[in-house]
């Protein structure tokens, strides 16, 4: 019997991928934030423009966060599950694949329901 420290290895690289949604949702609202913070209100759509080095870098890392979850579940996920030592039942890897849909989920209706705008603002 393996012990339980190794179980917790080999779940990790697939966890990791799993919740790419939900670290594109903390890097979102922590540049909301840092927006809202930085202008102290929050920005009117093709109105304001808020351009500072630490936005620049924080707005890089929004990209760099949304192209890691977008595109590194599906291909990444699999190629990890054809390794015979990082796979488990297919119920825990059903439990993977929910927490990447229910993040994204969690984006969209979050951008859908936008009171202050902001995803509108970001992308103007």
């Amino acid at each position: 019997m393996k012990p339980r420290g190794s179980d917790y290895w080999k779940r990790l690289p697939t966890w990791l991928c799993a919740i790419t949604p939900w670290l594109l949702l903390a890097v979102g609202v922590s540049l909301a934030l840092h927006v809202r913070i930085g202008l102290g209100h929050w920005p009117q759509p093709m109105v304001e423009d808020y351009v500072t080095p630490a936005f620049k870098a924080h707005f890089m890392a929004l990209r760099v966060a949304f192209v890691l979850a977008l595109y590194s579940f599906v291909p990444v996920w699999m190629l990890l599950l054809c390794a015979r030592t990082l796979r488990a039942s297919i119920r825990f890897h059903a439990v993977q694949a929910a927490a990447y849909a229910v993040g994204w989920l969690v984006i969209l209706i979050l951008c859908q329901i936008d009171p202050w705008r902001f995803m509108q603002w970001l992308a103007d």
